[in-house]
């Protein structure tokens, strides 16, 4: 997003497929924005929608003989992602003439019974679903010796940059709160805690939402940013302070 010559962040993961489904989701945590939505009555992170289905997807359907790297990578205007593939088409993938099929069986199975994915070929329409309300933008997915997947991105949606969130023409479902469409579940418990008690120390937040300390702290970090608390004096006899 930076320097568009180098990576300015980079995640090698080498362990489980569910140990890798979370690192993808807490890179994708750490560089693109929550926006949430409301769908029917229910409160979604539309960001954690799309998510969940291209690193579900990327472990998923992969092909495990290749020696090919599989990628997520998020670049100031996409993110896209890279598996090897074992073809039974080449080109892109019409969403209306899509016709899903297995392609890791076993994996896919285990991965929707401790829900990480739907029904067969879910992933893909709720990744156009969703990337529509996110960005406004329509994903592509081309499939041959590699697939790949892209998701248009604004360029507020990124958090390195400045976080504010346009909110497009028809989203009008949107929270009306304008915290609520830049804080993610986590941030707003902070916020909350603060409230109630401005000396709680990285640890005691850690600790009370039974999270770790460096999750915290970046997401104190997002919200620094934003300007939404501030944090006055030393660790001795420092509060937070909260200016909106």
């Amino acid at each position: 997003m930076k320097n568009l010559d180098r990576y300015d962040d980079r995640d090698d993961i080498r362990t489980n497929l569910i140990g890798s489904y979370d690192r993808l989701m807490d890179f994708v945590d750490k560089h693109l924005n929550d926006m949430f939505y409301l769908e029917g009555t229910q409160r979604i992170d539309v960001r954690n929608k799309i998510a969940r289905e291209i690193c579900s997807n990327i472990l998923m359907h992969r092909e495990f003989t290749s020696a090919f790297l599989a990628k997520l990578i998020i670049e100031k205007d996409k993110m896209w992602t890279e598996n090897a593939n074992k073809a039974k088409r080449v080109g892109d993938i019409n969403i209306n003439k899509f016709s899903p099929y297995s392609k890791n069986t076993k994996i896919a199975k285990v991965f929707k019974e401790i829900g990480l994915a739907d029904e067969l070929g879910s992933g893909v329409r709720n990744i156009v679903k969703y990337t529509k309300i996110y960005s406004g933008g329509e994903p592509t997915f081309e499939e041959n010796d590699i697939f790949t997947t892209t998701i248009p991105l604004k360029k507020t949606i990124n958090v390195s940059e400045k976080n504010i969130i346009e909110i497009s023409k028809g989203q009008n479902e949107l929270l009306n709160d304008p915290l609520n469409e830049l804080l993610d579940d986590t941030q707003n418990k902070i916020l909350n805690l603060i409230k109630n008690n401005n000396s709680l120390t990285y640890d005691e937040l850690s600790s009370q939402l039974n999270i770790s300390s460096s999750t915290v702290k970046r997401k104190v970090k997002e919200m620094k940013e934003l300007e939404i608390i501030v944090r006055v004096n030393g660790k001795r006899d420092g509060y937070w302070k909260i200016l909106k």
